[in-house]
């Protein structure tokens, strides 16, 4: 199994191709998790916007790179963490994706799990249209997990964050770490917990033969919250309307592969 995680994820995932790649003869299961969200635009080292660079380009290119591997496994799964945050993310304009004008560090990275979904709904056609119908492409959202992925995030956004997601004010001023700890958050999932849709996408014989399907955990880990909108953990779901549009789902894959 391939799990793809870290930060500027496009020169990662060709490291991790070309150093590893060849000593596997098939690999079974690829997750893309790689995922930030910054407060200020920044740059990849190859002059992406840093967010798309790392949550989508890297994903893309790792798994384009390691798809030959992946045919050659007798069932075959590729799994793109994306996030319920999809479902906020304007229409794609591939033009604008890098400029650095009018950057929204929420909405760069709703753009990039609305990506995810895209990617995980036109691989499945493309290899559908090429017979290969042993090979499986889902995306997902994992819950909200006491993770660092807000650790890049000013001190307001992550008072402003704590807020929202736990409906308390936890600010770390010591150590700036608001969304680095696990403890402020009584209602976030573990990062144990909230690994469980991926396992599933990635394990259960369930949704063997399953492509282009979205899947979604309980958004907290407290289910007595029942004025939020609470899913059942590992429950396939519909996606954004943006994310059903053929027409842009194959022009974003075209646009990938240039």
């Amino acid at each position: 199994m391939a799990t793809h995680r870290g930060g500027d994820a496009t020169p990662a995932g060709q490291r991790f191709w070309e150093r590893d790649a060849g000593l596997e003869t098939s690999i079974d299961i690829l997750i893309n998790n790689a995922g930030v969200w910054m407060t200020d635009y920044q740059k990849t080292k190859d002059g992406h916007e840093m967010t798309w660079g790392t949550n989508h380009l890297g994903h893309f290119l790792l798994t384009e790179l390691l798809l030959p591997l992946i045919e050659k496994a007798p069932e075959g799964r590729i799994v793109n963490v994306s996030s319920l945050g999809h479902e906020s993310s304007p229409v794609l304009d591939l033009t604008t994706i890098d400029d650095a004008a009018n950057y929204a560090g929420f909405v760069a990275y709703c753009k990039t799990k609305l990506a995810n979904v895209m990617h995980a709904r036109e691989l499945t056609r493309r290899l559908r249209a090429r017979g290969n119908t042993t090979v499986t492409v889902n995306s997902l959202h994992p819950g909200a997990i006491a993770t660092e992925i807000g650790r890049d995030l000013n001190i307001f956004l992550k008072a402003l964050v704590s807020v929202a997601l736990a409906g308390t004010v936890a600010i770390a001023l010591e150590n700036d770490s608001v969304l680095s700890s696990g403890d402020i958050y009584p209602f976030l999932k573990s990062w144990k917990d909230g690994a469980q849709t991926s396992l599933y996408c990635a394990l259960s014989t369930d949704i063997k033969g399953v492509s282009g399907e979205y899947f979604s955990s309980n958004f907290f880990d407290l289910p007595s919250l029942t004025i939020l909108k609470i899913l059942k953990d590992c429950a396939r779901k519909d996606v954004a309307h943006t994310a059903k549009n053929d027409l842009a789902c194959k022009q974003l894959y075209d646009y990938m592969a240039i």
